[in-house]
């Protein structure tokens, strides 16, 4: 899991926000404390009257809309698939997000805290974490990394599919690549090809080679 970084941390204590962020991916998913956040930077450009600090899908995604049109007039670039993943509480969006907003509205460069795995928005960082016979299935790794809230959102069906194939498509990949690191652990024993002992190809003497290239343009 992403951590925020003390500079981050520092920086929303200091801020007379209404509500305390204590779990960075349930506190900012409906976006209040962004707009709050943003309330205290351009409050020429926002009012907090127009949103409402609620957690049911409607309000979530009022909030948002009127964030992002926010974004776009003051070119924030805040990327439209970190609003979505901070929307659904997808693992280390919000955390990416507060430290993108960070450095947009405060222009500061942020001391990045390690990160030892790679950010895609889902599950296996904890998954990886786990013994390998209490790791997800694949039709877990979908039920975990599809939230309820992403399909009511998603009104197209083939957008859906594609999103549970790219998931399943992942965790085959991750699957094959715990049997090549431990292949004792699921008990797989080389080939026949892999069993023989390979030498290394015979060195041709340059002035052999040289009498062979000599002797070929000849005929």
């Amino acid at each position: 899991m992403l951590l925020l970084p003390r500079d981050v941390m520092k920086w929303l204590q200091s801020m007379d926000l209404t509500v305390m962020v204590r779990n960075v991916r349930r506190d900012c998913s409906n976006g209040f404390v962004v707009a709050e956040i943003c309330a205290c930077y351009y409050p020429q450009h926002i009012s907090m009257h127009s949103f409402s600090n609620g957690t049911s899908l409607e309000e979530k995604l009022k909030n948002w809309s009127v964030l992002e049109k926010l974004f776009e007039k003051l070119e924030m670039k805040i990327p439209h698939e970190l609003v979505e993943a901070t929307i659904h509480m997808k693992p280390d969006a919000a955390e990416i997000l507060m430290q993108v907003l960070y450095n947009r509205v405060t222009n500061r460069v942020i001391k990045s805290v390690p990160v030892d795995h790679e950010i895609d928005f889902s599950d296996w960082y904890y998954q990886r974490q786990l013994p390998l016979h209490a790791r997800a299935t694949a039709a877990k790794a979908v039920s975990n990394n599809i939230k309820f809230t992403e399909l009511i959102t998603e009104p197209n069906d083939i957008l859906k599919q594609h999103k549970a194939q790219t998931i399943v498509n992942n965790h085959m990949e991750h699957r094959l690549k715990q049997r090549v690191e431990q292949p004792d652990r699921f008990e797989i024993e080389p080939t026949l090809g892999e069993q023989c002992i390979r030498k290394p190809a015979a060195q041709i003497p340059a002035h052999k080679s040289k009498k062979k290239i000599e002797a070929s343009e000849g005929n």
